[in-house]
């Protein structure tokens, strides 16, 4: 009986079973790290990429947002610019990213859209 147990085990797919939880995996837990300039707060975060940017590029319209629950994980930005103007998606993307890299080293993600002011 317990041979025929076994084999069956061995046959059976992985999908049924239910495999432990391996220790290192968690819950998303909001964190922030803390670098030379206080960026602590979710505030300061959305603070400094709004002043990045609008000193950067001189958005005809901007919107920078914590979709992150509150805690300062996940932005999304909005990004409409003359500086995108002949660009691709990609090469306005990086440039916003290079500018604001030190304040988004910490976050979880980001929701970027950059859009030329000819739009």
């Amino acid at each position: 009986m317990f041979v025929r147990q076994a084999l069956r085990a061995q046959r059976m797919p992985l999908h049924n079973m239910a495999l432990p939880r391996p220790a290192y995996m968690r819950s998303f837990v909001c964190s922030s790290v803390v670098r030379s300039e206080d960026l602590s707060s979710p505030e300061a975060k959305q603070n400094r990429i709004v002043s990045i940017l609008k000193e950067k590029f001189q958005p005809v319209d901007l919107q920078v947002q914590d979709v992150s629950g509150g805690c300062g994980s996940f932005f999304a930005i909005l990004l409409k610019s003359k500086a995108f103007d002949g660009k691709s998606t990609i090469q306005a993307h990086r440039m916003v990213n290079k500018e604001i890299k030190e304040v988004i080293q910490g976050i979880h993600g980001l929701q970027l859209k950059t859009v030329a002011a000819t739009d």
